[in-house]
C-alpha cells in the first residue's frame, strides 16, 4: 500500500478546531480548480477554459475569508483579482506541463503529513481533522490532492525560475555602506504654485491672450465655475449648545433652561449688547467646542451647517439674528447670526481677464521659477544661508532630515530624492548641492549638513545576514520578471464582465 494511500485510508485521531493554513491560504490566493457540468466560460488561457464552476469555488472561498457582504462594486473588484490570480495559476502550471514537472505520490503523501495545520495537540498528523478540513473546503481529497500536486509543481517551476539568482560580495559590501551611511540634509522646495505670482505678465499679453483664446478660456471657467467662481449660500454664527439624551440628563429641564436664555437675549434690544450677552452665556453654559470663543463658529456653508441648522439659520428673526430652539439627535441649540452671505457666481465676462493673465503667466512660469531657483541657490552658496528676501517673496521654509541612508534615499517631507541623495553621498559636508533637482515634479535645492560612514568593524558578523535578504530580493525581482513575461506571452481572453456570476 502506498504512502498516499495509507494517509487517505489511515484511522481517526483526535480532533481540534482550527483553519487550514499555508495550504489553504495558497489555493485562496491562486484558485481552485473544479470539474464538472459548467454553464459559462470566464476566460481562456492558450485555449484553456476557465469556467465559472471553478470561478464560483474560488469565490466561496474567498467570500469566506471576507466578513460581511460585498456591495455589486466591491465584488467586481475582488471577482476581477481572483480571476486573475486564476489566469496566472492556469498559465504557471501550462509552463510546468511544457517543462514536463512532476511530483510523485510519495512527495503529496510526505507534504499533507509534514503539514502543522494537519497536526493533533501531540504534534502528530491527525487522520481524521486531515479528512475533516479538507472535505470542508475542498469536497473530496481528490481534488484537494490535485490541487496541492499542482502546487508543488507549480512552486518547483518557480524555484528553477530563480536558480540563477546571485549576489556578489562587493554588491553585499556596498549595500551595507549605504544602509550605514547617516546623511543630515537640509532643502528648500519650491512649488510652481509658489512661482506663479512673481511672474510679470503685461496687459499687452494678456490682451492678445483674451483676443485669440476663447475657447480656452471658457473651457477653464467651467471646470473651475464650482470649486472657484461659484460660493455657496453661507452665514457667520454663534451658539450656545447643551446636550441631551443621556440617562442622566433632564431633557425638559435643558429645554427649559435654554428657553429661559431665549427670552433673555431676545429681550436685550441693541444688536452690540446681545451679542456681548450671548458670548457670556457661552462661555459659561455651552456644550460646544466654541464655548471658549464665547460660542463663535465663524462661517459656514448649508454643507457644513447640516440641513436642521441651515433651516434655523435662515429662518432666524431678521431683527434680533435669534433662531428658535433647534433639536438634533444629541443636542439642543440656540443661534445668533451674526450676518448672511448670498451665493454668488463670478460670470465668465468677469472672471475672463483673470483666468488669461493667469494663463499667461503659466507659460511664462518655466523661465521664472528657473531664474529665481538659481539666484536663491546662488544666495545659499555665497551666504551659507538661502536669502530670507527670496524666501519671503515666494513664502518658502528651509526642512531638514537629520538621519537619512543612502539605501533608503527618502526624505521627510519630500518623498524619494535618489539623486539628491546621490550627491550628498560624495559632497563636502555643510556645502550646497550642485543641482536644482527635481522631485515630483517641483524644484527643489539642497545642502549636505555632515555625513556620517558606514561602521566596518560590524560588517563581518551581519554581512550573511544582508546576503541573505539581498538574494531573496534579487530572487523575487527575477520571479516577479519571469512571471509577467509569462503573462504577456500568454493569449489570454477574458470573458467576464462585471457583477453577474454567483
Amino acid at each position: 500500500m502506498s504512502m498516499l494511500t495509507r494517509v487517505r485510508s489511515s484511522a481517526d485521531s483526535p480532533t481540534m478546531l482550527g483553519i487550514l493554513g499555508i495550504i489553504i491560504i495558497t489555493f485562496v490566493f491562486w484558485g481552485i480548480g473544479g470539474q464538472g457540468q459548467t454553464s459559462s466560460v470566464l476566460a481562456e488561457v492558450n485555449g484553456q477554459r476557465l469556467t465559472d464552476t471553478e470561478f464560483n469555488n474560488e469565490m466561496r472561498r474567498e467570500r469566506y475569508a471576507r466578513p460581511g457582504t460585498l456591495s455589486d462594486e466591491a465584488y467586481d473588484g475582488v471577482a476581477a483579482q481572483v480571476l486573475t490570480r486564476m489566469i496566472t495559476w492556469e498559465i504557471l502550471l501550462q509552463e510546468a506541463n511544457r517543462l514536463r514537472i512532476e511530483v510523485s505520490n510519495a512527495e503529496i503523501a510526505q507534504a499533507i503529513q509534514d503539514d502543522p495545520t494537519f497536526a493533533d495537540d501531540n504534534g502528530e498528523f491527525a487522520v481524521e481533522l486531515y479528512h475533516t478540513q479538507v472535505k470542508r473546503y475542498y469536497g473530496s481529497q481528490s481534488r484537494y490532492e490535485t490541487k496541492l500536486a499542482e502546487t508543488m509543481r507549480i512552486n518547483r517551476l518557480e524555484d528553477m525560475a530563480v536558480r540563477g539568482a546571485r549576489i556578489s560580495p562587493t554588491t553585499v559590501k556596498n549595500r551595507y555602506i549605504e544602509d550605514n551611511t547617516r546623511i543630515s540634509l537640509e532643502w528648500v522646495r519650491v512649488p510652481d504654485a509658489s512661482i506663479l505670482p512673481l511672474v510679470e505678465v503685461s496687459e499687452d499679453a494678456v490682451a492678445a491672450y483674451l483676443a485669440s483664446s476663447e475657447d480656452t478660456l471658457r473651457s477653464a471657467y467651467d471646470a473651475l465655475l464650482d470649486s472657484r467662481f461659484s460660493t455657496s449660500r453661507r452665514a457667520t454664527t454663534h451658539t450656545i449648545l447643551m446636550k441631551i439624551g443621556a440617562e442622566d440628563i433632564d431633557d425638559a429641564e435643558v429645554r427649559a433652561s435654554l428657553e429661559a436664555i431665549h427670552t433673555e437675549l431676545a429681550g436685550i434690544e441693541d444688536n452690540a449688547a446681545r451679542l456681548a450677552r450671548f458670548k457670556e452665556i457661552a462661555a459659561e453654559s455651552s456644550q460646544d467646542l466654541s464655548s471658549k470663543d464665547g460660542g463663535d463658529r465663524g462661517e459656514r456653508t448649508a454643507d457644513q451647517m447640516g440641513p436642521v441648522i441651515t433651516e434655523a439659520v435662515f429662518a432666524a428673526d431678521p431683527k434680533s439674528g435669534l433662531t428658535a430652539i433647534v433639536e438634533t439627535a444629541t443636542d439642543l441649540q440656540v443661534l445668533l447670526v451674526d450676518e448672511v452671505f448670498e451665493a454668488q457666481t463670478t460670470s465668465f465676462e468677469d472672471a475672463r481677464g483673470e483666468l488669461a493673465r493667469e494663463m499667461v503667466a503659466q507659460d511664462n512660469l518655466g523661465t521664472t521659477a528657473e531664474s529665481f531657483v538659481a539666484e536663491l541657490k546662488a544666495s545659499w552658496e555665497t551666504d551659507g544661508t538661502p536669502s530670507q528676501e527670496l524666501m519671503d517673496k515666494a513664502d518658502l521654509i528651509v526642512r531638514a532630515e537629520p538621519t537619512a541612508t543612502l539605501g533608503t534615499p527618502v526624505l521627510r517631507d519630500l518623498g524619494p530624492a535618489t539623486e539628491i541623495m546621490a550627491d550628498a553621498s560624495t559632497a563636502a559636508p555643510e556645502s550646497v548641492l550642485p543641482k536644482i533637482y527635481e522631485v515630483r515634479g517641483e524644484r527643489v535645492i539642497a545642502r549636505l549638513i555632515s555625513r556620517t560612514e558606514a561602521d566596518m568593524s560590524t560588517y563581518e558578523e551581519q554581512s550573511g545576514a544582508l546576503e541573505m535578504r539581498m538574494l531573496n530580493e534579487e530572487r523575487q525581482r527575477l520571479l516577479t520578471g519571469w512571471r509577467n513575461a509569462l503573462v504577456e506571452q500568454a493569449d489570454v481572453k477574458r470573458y467576464w464582465t462585471g457583477n453577474n456570476q454567483g
